[in-house]
Parts: C-alpha cells; sequence; structure tokens
C-alpha cells in the first residue's frame, strides 16, 4: 500500500475537507498517500481524483486536526487508477481551452463556468498539479453519444421540454445561475446543449426548468409574442440601428423575436463583432427589402484561413504569386484602382492572380474613407474600378472590403444596393504599421490565441505592396497556420461560398 505523509504544519499544505471528523483509511483501502508540504498542492490533485472524492474515500476525516505522517485513501476497493487515454466511448469535447501561465483547474473551471469536479471529469487523467502553460484541456462536451442497440426491446426516452427561462444579467455566470434555481450542473448543461458558459450575454435566455412531455405545439401557444415564419418572397420590413455595447441577444428580445430567428432575418451576422450605428433587421413581411449586407470578420467554415492581400497589385505582387503556387494555394486579394501603383501598369500581374484560380476582390479606387464619402462620392470609388476591372479580368467582383475596415450604415446600404458582399478581417498583422517581422508575427499569434481549428475560422489582414510582406511574413504565416491544422483558402470559400462563378458578375 502507497501512502502520502504531512511533513510539516498542517496549514503548508492545501487540504480541502468537507466532513467534519475523520477516522483513519480503512486497511483494506488499496491505494492511500502521505501528505507532503508542497504548498498550494492539494491532495486530490496530486492523486488525480476530485475533492469530493476524496472526502467520500476518507469518511469523518477533521481536518482541522491533521500532522505530520497522517494518511488519506485516494483509491476505492475494486477501482482502477485514472488513465491518461480518453476513452473513445466519452463524450464529444465542443469546446478547449489553452492554459495559460498562472492558470489553476480552479480557475479555469471558474471561467468556464463549470465545476472542477466536471472539468476533471471532461479529462480523464488531467493532473491539476502538474498542468502546464500551452496545454489544451476540454471545457464544454456534447452530450454522451447514443449506445449500441441492444437485442432486447428499445426504450423510447422520455421528452423534456422547457417551461421557465432566465433572462442573462451583468456577472451572471453558469454557476450562479443554476445555484440560484437549485439545479446540478448536469441538470443546467442538459437543459442548454451547446451553451458556451464563457460567452453569456446579457439578454440571453437560458433554461432553468422543465417539465415532461413535448413542447405544446404551435398551434395550442398563444400569438403575443409569436413570430410568424416568413414564406414566399418576404423581405426586412423594419431596420434597427445597433446602439453601443448592444448584443444580439437584447436587439432580439427588445423585438421580441427568437435569437435564432433574428439571426435568419440577418444572414451571416457575428455577434462578437457588432457596430454601433449599422442597421439589422428585426421584422419582415411581404414586399420588404432584402437586409443591409452584413460586415463579415471571420470564416464561418470551421478550419479554414483566408489569409487577405489589400492594396496591390504593385512590385512584389508577382512574386508572391509565384510563391503560392510551390504551396498550391489560392488566396484572395483585395485590389485598388490607384494607390501604390495604377492598377493599368499592373495589369498583367492583376490577370494572372485571376487566371489562376486566386479571388479578386474590390478594395476602392484610390484606398479612400468610405465612411467620410456621400453616395454619390462612394458609388463613384466603386464605379471607376469596375470599369478596369471589366478591362482587364473581364468581370466585377461580389466581394469588398472598405480601406481601413471603416463604414458606416449608409455606406451598407449603398454596397448592398449595388451587390457587394463586404468583407473585414479577425487577424491584423499590422504590416502597414510595423514594418517589423517578429512584431507582425507576434500580432498574427496573438489574434488567434486561444481558438483551434475545431471551433473557428479566422480571415487575416496582409499587405503585398509592403515587401517584408510578399517576401517573409506570407511564407510564415502560410507555413504556420497549417501547422495548426488550419486550412488556407480564399474568403469566399472559408465562407462556403466554393464556386469561384459566385465571386464575380459580368
Amino acid at each position: 500500500m502507497k501512502f502520502f505523509t504531512i511533513l510539516g504544519v498542517a496549514a503548508a499544505f492545501v487540504v480541502i475537507c468537507a466532513p467534519e471528523t475523520l477516522a483513519a483509511p480503512a486497511a483494506t483501502c488499496p491505494k492511500t498517500y502521505t501528505l507532503l508540504p508542497t504548498k498550494g498542492t492539494t491532495v486530490a490533485s496530486k492523486a488525480k481524483i476530485t475533492e469530493k472524492v476524496l472526502a467520500q474515500l476518507n469518511p469523518k476525516y477533521d481536518c482541522k486536526k491533521i500532522k505530520v505522517g497522517d494518511k488519506l485513501c485516494v483509491q476505492a476497493v475494486g477501482s482502477k487508477a485514472p488513465s491518461s487515454v480518453q476513452s473513445s466511448a466519452a463524450p464529444k469535447c465542443f469546446s478547449w481551452h489553452t492554459i495559460s501561465s498562472g492558470e489553476s483547474c480552479w480557475s479555469i473551471s471558474k471561467d468556464a463556468g463549470i465545476t472542477q469536479d466536471n472539468l476533471v471529469k471532461y479529462n480523464p487523467g488531467l493532473n491539476c498539479s502538474t498542468i502546464q502553460p500551452g496545454q489544451k484541456i476540454c471545457t464544454a462536451i456534447s452530450s454522451a453519444a447514443p449506445s449500441k442497440a441492444s437485442t432486447g426491446p428499445t426504450t423510447t426516452p422520455t421528452a423534456f421540454h422547457c417551461t421557465s427561462y432566465y433572462s442573462v444579467k451583468k456577472n451572471d455566470t453558469c454557476w450562479s445561475i443554476w445555484t440560484a434555481f437549485g439545479q446540478t450542473e448536469d441538470k443546467f448543461m442538459a437543459n442548454n446543449p451547446g451553451i458556451q458558459c464563457k460567452g453569456l450575454q446579457l439578454g440571453q435566455q437560458v433554461c432553468v426548468a422543465t417539465a415532461a412531455g413535448p413542447a405544446p405545439s404551435s398551434a395550442s401557444k398563444s400569438s403575443s409574442g409569436a413570430t410568424p415564419t416568413p414564406t414566399g418572397k418576404w423581405g426586412c420590413t423594419k431596420l434597427h440601428a445597433i446602439g453601443k455595447d448592444e448584443t444580439c441577444w437584447a436587439i432580439s428580445q427588445a423585438a421580441k423575436l427568437t435569437l435564432d430567428t433574428f439571426l435568419s432575418y440577418n444572414p451571416g451576422l457575428d455577434c462578437r463583432f457588432l457596430n454601433a450605428g449599422v442597421n439589422v433587421c428585426i421584422a419582415q413581411g411581404a414586399g420588404g427589402s432584402p437586409p443591409p449586407p452584413i460586415p463579415i470578420y471571420t470564416c464561418t467554415k470551421k478550419g479554414t484561413f483566408a489569409i487577405t492581400f489589400d492594396d496591390g497589385p504593385y512590385n512584389f505582387t508577382d512574386a508572391l504569386l509565384d510563391y503560392l503556387d510551390t504551396q498550391s494555394l489560392k488566396v484572395t486579394f483585395f485590389i485598388n484602382g490607384k494607390n501604390f501603383g495604377n492598377i493599368y501598369d499592373y495589369a498583367k500581374t492583376l490577370k494572372k492572380a485571376f487566371d489562376r484560380g486566386h479571388q479578386i476582390a474590390h478594395h476602392t479606387w484610390s484606398h479612400a474613407n468610405i465612411s467620410t464619402l456621400n453616395e454619390a462620392a462612394l458609388r463613384s470609388e466603386i464605379t471607376q474600378l469596375e470599369v478596369a476591372l471589366r478591362k482587364i479580368i473581364g468581370c466585377i467582383p461580389t466581394y469588398f472590403r472598405p480601406p481601413f475596415g471603416a463604414y458606416n450604415a449608409d455606406n451598407l446600404r449603398v454596397l448592398g444596393a449595388m451587390g457587394y458582399k463586404v468583407v473585414v478581417w479577425d487577424v491584423d498583422s499590422e504590416d502597414w504599421l510595423v514594418e517589423n517581422l517578429k512584431k507582425e508575427q507576434t500580432n498574427y499569434q496573438n489574434a488567434i490565441k486561444g481558438t483551434t481549428p475545431a471551433d473557428s475560422g479566422h480571415i487575416s489582414l496582409q499587405h503585398d505592396p509592403h515587401k517584408i510582406t510578399s517576401q517573409q511574413l506570407a511564407p510564415w504565416a502560410v507555413d504556420y497556420v497549417k501547422k495548426l491544422g488550419y486550412k488556407v483558402t480564399t474568403v469566399g470559400d472559408c465562407l462556403g461560398d466554393s464556386d469561384p462563378k459566385n465571386w464575380y458578375r459580368p
């Protein structure tokens, strides 16, 4: 048998114990630890079990009376030591966290809105005393996979529906909500499948009570607050200008819509990137108009990474195209008419990019800040470049990026009327600003820190007229994101628009 002994004052070692009194471990205990004075470490984490299990294995132990040499049982009779390999039958993880310096299992579980017990349960074999910066651990799992069919009769599981919802308030966490409503964590998570406890939004509704049986049919519901499903050629009949610090949940609740309905009215809207003053659709009906374009900040296809280049073509674009050929990669170029150079002087380079399958997109004629332009000036910036693009590549793009990432609601209205999708970015190398490879690499790494190909996609911003970008940053970025497991592709493809025919019009 193995024991764990205290070799110093009891206060020097962290032992969490719920019971007030406790006897020595039974002689039948298969594994015991003798406590050591390792400051800040718990017996449970050393033994790779939870504090709850530790208390269950040592009933009636008095935490106030521990002394050097005391022994605690850390394994139940007939049980096996935890394995570091997760069973293939384990529930699938859908949210991962990369450990940062100074974090502990307790701080990670608190931030994720789960208990430390469940954090350990989600990560079989996790040793909280030896976690390392950069290590990835699971913080949320999907429901357990259904078991295989048996030869006996099949039992239909009881259906449940939500009977009471709670609206998230400032400083709420999943833990505080389920505690306030007397629920267990498992019950709360089952009632709210897919909930992201780290990303709760003000006004978000969560289920806090359920009842057996299917939800009442729509025919039996009262008409108050019900939102009709659009049929036929409906359009947007009412717009809402986003206010400062508003969230999707707050907007949908004020409009008496479910979040799903609100998002269906605004396809492509990413609730992480809401800008004050931008219009969103909050009502649909017959005779309405198409909703204004929603600025796109990131890829919708998980695991994709759209590396984009602005402000060209210019002196270094040709060599960049040759490099991309060696890697068999297609990217997106947002083109100006007259910026670093004149588009007609680089017509061969632009045609080369187009012919090789890269996505060509619109970036205004003169790199104007469109948020400062009236409608006539904006249309002039757009149409002047369209004329040039038709002459050089034979068509005009359907994708547009506003210079400086700046736009307003009226810009979006005009761009929507002219048939453009508006693309921004969520990874900014700042190559246009710093002209320093190491700083640009750091900007890249910081922008995607904490994300993985399993849960995200990204659109990055580079500028091919900068020599460092075309010759050094681009090859580094391609190699970096590919090693992380992302697929380097075009903006169109990363948004699920993979047919190049959709990227252009006559």
